[in-house]
């Protein structure tokens, strides 16, 4: 079985460690679609406590040191290898312009998610909103809005896209991404989530974690925030001279790397 699942993942056959990897992100999703079916998600993130800073750093500790244990820090890797190993390594300067045009992208999508969901169940996008807000009113701020950014930003990317995704995959990530956030219940909100952890997996895959940490620790800030309609025009204009950096700096570096290569005479 292991060696069939291996022709279409990522996946090493002979590892002790991959299979249980599956096999806990096919836990992890059986168990939030059964939550789901048989719950109002919605109601019950209504009638929780509302999330506070302190809330949220203690949610992804424990995913973080999941990332680092699960590819064998101190067991079978140093702390450096450990790094190199989840993509956290320094990033070129266009990676992270790179990052940052990724994670305008996100918001438009997620803005055009909502748009839909108001547009096909309104009662249902209400609801949504109501949860949302009731869930998230703790973490207001400049502090507040700084660790709703980094600490799943960070925590999140180092166990789904630098543990997990070189092993299950960019989809099989994404998936068990989008279980974990269970709080919008099964609707276009969650595969919304489901399309950025994809999007975030490319991310990884193309450039590396850090560039994927930027792309999320922005998107989280920028919906903590918020984008008035009034500001469109700007956020657009913004957005293209991002993407201009970022192709202006990748062409130098290009450049760079081309002019170190000795001529031949």
């Amino acid at each position: 079985m292991r060696r069939r699942l291996a022709r279409l993942l990522p996946l090493d056959p002979e590892s002790p460690i991959a299979l249980p990897a599956l096999v806990a992100v096919v836990l992890i999703v059986g168990i939030q679609l059964n939550y789901q079916a048989s719950h109002d998600a919605l109601a019950a993130v209504n009638g929780s406590a509302q999330l506070q800073p302190i809330d949220v750093v203690a949610q992804e500790i424990p995913i973080l040191f999941l990332a680092f244990l699960g590819v064998g820090l101190f067991t079978r890797r140093s702390f450096p290898a450990t790094l190199e190993r989840l993509g956290l390594v320094r990033p070129a300067p266009w990676h992270i312009f790179a990052a940052l045009a990724v994670a305008g992208l996100f918001v438009a999508v997620s803005q055009g998610a909502e748009y839909l969901q108001q547009a096909v169940d309104p009662a249902l996008a209400h609801r949504i909103s109501q949860a949302t807000s009731h869930y998230y009113a703790g973490i207001t701020g400049i502090a507040g809005i700084t660790v709703i950014a980094l600490a799943p930003g960070i925590a999140e990317e180092s166990f789904f896209r630098g543990a997990l995704q070189p092993r299950l995959g960019v989809v099989l990530a994404a998936l068990a991404f989008a279980a974990i956030h269970s709080q919008y219940a099964l609707t276009i909100d969650t595969l919304l989530v489901f399309t950025l952890g994809c999007g975030l997996g490319i991310v990884r895959r193309q450039l590396n974690t850090t560039a994927a940490i930027v792309s999320h620790a922005t998107y989280n800030a920028l919906a903590g925030i918020g984008l008035p309609d009034n500001l469109l025009v700007w956020a657009i204009a913004a957005e293209v001279i991002v993407v201009a950096a970022a192709v202006a700096l990748w062409y130098l570096g290009r450049r760079g790397e081309a002019d170190l290569v000795p001529k031949t005479p």
